[in-house]
């Protein structure tokens, strides 16, 4: 029980780091359009 406990823990911590980096991808995203439209 506790290491699925701990897998899911592992897992969570994978998805909010992905999460994180597809928001800050974005972000960057966005602002090398408005860049490129100047």
């Amino acid at each position: 029980m506790e290491a699925i406990k701990k897998k899911m823990q592992a897992m969570k911590l994978e998805k909010d780091n992905a999460v994180d980096r597809a928001e800050t991808a974005e972000q960057q995203s966005r602002e090398a359009a408005l860049r490129a439209e100047k």
